[in-house]
């Protein structure tokens, strides 16, 4: 499971979120690829040690998410709206 939120910043944004497991347990050292739908471009994190992660400075648009962990099916969200201002 992923959950994502939105914070802005001027003409940036940022999307933050947690890993989850299917249990709802947090998930540590997760990489987080961020991909926006317009353009293509691609920035990547990991979660911390409380399955937290955070992607700053984006581009306003449309982005897709995915969050790979070995031992974990990789999980994909995408239509995610960054807004800003």
């Amino acid at each position: 499971m992923i959950t994502a939120a939105l914070f802005a910043q001027p003409e940036k944004g940022q999307l933050t979120g947690t890993v989850l497991d299917g249990t709802g347990a947090l998930v540590a050292e997760a990489e987080v690829l961020a991909t926006n739908a317009a353009t293509g471009a691609r920035r990547s994190t990991q979660s911390n040690s409380e399955g937290f992660y955070a992607v700053p400075l984006l581009d306003p648009g449309e982005y897709s998410i995915e969050v790979k962990r070995s031992g974990f099916r990789t999980a994909r969200r995408s239509g995610i709206l960054l807004r800003v201002n």
